[in-house]
């Protein structure tokens, strides 16, 4: 089978509803900056601070796995019915 990967470089979140446009395919993975809301997401202070938009992209396409970092104090991995998340943050807030 074809394996598409789609790369979201945003932190808008109007700019990630109107990516699907620029995809072939649907992709079986995914790589973004910021994670989904509600998934691997927690800073510090315990607040959930990932996109929503991602997290209702994510929630359609489902890919197979979507790999992301930039809340560093939440790294791991999570599987999730069809999807494995993967945040690969490797710092953290005493950087």
């Amino acid at each position: 089978t074809i394996s598409t990967i789609e790369i979201i470089f945003l932190t808008s979140s109007s700019l990630v509803k109107n990516s699907n446009n620029t995809i072939i395919g649907i992709p079986t993975k995914k790589i973004t900056h910021e994670p989904p809301y509600g998934i691997l997401d927690k800073n510090m202070r315990g607040k959930h601070t990932g996109c929503e938009e991602l997290k209702k992209k994510g929630d359609i396409l489902r890919p197979k796995l979507h790999i992301f970092g930039h809340i560093d104090e939440a790294f791991g991995i999570k599987k999730n019915n069809k999807t494995t998340y993967v945040n690969a943050s490797q710092l953290n807030y005493k950087y």
